[in-house]
């Protein structure tokens, strides 16, 4: 007996599970660090101005600050990754996201990125 009508499994329901197996690979591939970006973003016609910049700097001094050795942001190959990889985020492991496959219907390519703040400028 299959879930939905006529025996399809509804989109919600493909998309929590996808959510899941997201999740769940996430905890064993992502690096152990003390914080990590999850969203940032700035407006297109604000890039350039150095927004990111300094979002970036007040989060990593603050969590100098508290003790954070590391941080962590997961971007994919059609964000800005090289954002973070020009401040000095380290590419760490690449990895299939199921999740933003599915929302977007092609496959995307995760990337993890870490700075180490005892190292960052």
């Amino acid at each position: 007996m299959g879930l939905g009508v006529y025996g399809f499994i509804p989109r919600h329901f493909t998309f929590f599970w996808k959510y899941l197996v997201t999740e769940i690979r996430d905890g064993k591939r992502s690096p152990d660090v003390d914080g990590e970006i999850l969203l940032l973003m700035v407006d297109a016609d604000s890039r350039g101005l150095g927004i990111g910049r300094k979002l970036v700097d007040k989060f990593l001094a603050e969590a100098k600050n508290l003790g954070g050795k590391s941080i962590r942001v997961c971007t994919d190959e059609a964000s800005n990754w090289r954002f973070y990889k020009n401040y000095g985020f380290q590419r760490y492991s690449d990895y299939f996201d199921e999740l933003d496959s599915f929302i977007h219907k092609k496959s995307i390519r995760g990337i993890y990125y870490l700075i180490d703040l005892n190292k960052a400028s």
